[in-house]
């Protein structure tokens, strides 16, 4: 891609809504749509506000219960021990349920980050504690992931078009 086509902003109509897609100097673009009309889009599938308030009161609960254990154990587990020791536990990571609707929160108590500054050139090294992370799992519907069904057709059409160049 061009870097002159980099910033490029185009109109594009999806799920009902008309929005806008941008293409970022790295070639990759990306479309984005405001909290207000995916909340609307998602209306109108029947989820309401009140049901993903629910679940969102559901899984910060969930999320403070884990973290708060994780924490206490990490700290219980390392308590007189040093980073480099093999006894350490760097990470802990608790998983709930699998597949479609499962959780991943993982606590890790140290980490290093170290960098160049582009303006300066002078390297440095950050230290953030106590860094946790949420996945949630969604697997998205059978008929897609499906032999012969859209993931399938996408992988084949993208095969045809980038072998024809």
């Amino acid at each position: 891609m061009a870097k002159e086509e980099a910033g490029k902003v185009d109109k594009v109509n999806l799920l009902g809504k008309e929005l806008e897609l941008t293409v970022k100097s790295g070639g990759d673009a990306v479309i984005s749509m405001r909290k207000g009309d995916f909340d609307a889009v998602l209306a109108e599938k029947g989820v309401t506000k009140e049901v993903r308030e629910t679940v969102r009161k559901a899984h910060d609960e969930i999320v403070a219960d884990v973290l708060k254990f994780e924490s206490d154990y990490l700290q219980k587990a390392n308590k007189g021990k040093k980073e480099d020791n093999e006894k350490y536990i760097k990470s802990l990571e608790t998983r709930l349920g699998s597949g479609d609707g499962s959780m991943a929160i993982k606590l890790t108590p140290h980490k290093v980050h170290t960098g160049k500054d582009i303006r300066t050139g002078k390297a440095y090294t950050t230290h953030k504690y106590g860094v946790a992370s949420v996945t949630l799992n969604y697997a998205y519907a059978a008929d897609v992931r499906r032999e012969g069904g859209l993931l399938d057709q996408i992988s084949k059409d993208f095969a045809k078009s980038l072998e024809s160049k």
